[in-house]
């Protein structure tokens, strides 16, 4: 049995592996945990949905994150009323 082996062949396996294995170095480098770096996290918990309160005059402008359905406008609109 013969084999039969092609210069370019040999080339682009030397250079697939060696790339392979230069990625496996760096992400085994970057991956060691480091007593310098500080963990830190912002809450996103808010008991408000409301941005911005406008008033002028009999009319109210409400700026809110996010879409609003009917029965939270009626609890807000309720509130509102009750003050």
């Amino acid at each position: 049995m013969f084999y039969i082996f092609d210069k370019q062949k040999i080339y682009s396996y030397l250079v697939a592996s060696t790339t392979i294995v230069i990625l496996l170095a760096v992400s085994i480098f970057f991956n060691k945990e480091k007593n310098e770096s500080i963990e830190t996290w912002a809450s996103s918990d808010k008991n408000s949905v409301i941005n911005n309160v406008q008033i002028n005059g009999k009319n109210i402008l409400i700026t809110t994150e996010k879409e609003l359905n009917n029965n939270e406008m009626k609890k807000i609109i309720n509130a509102i009323e009750n003050v």
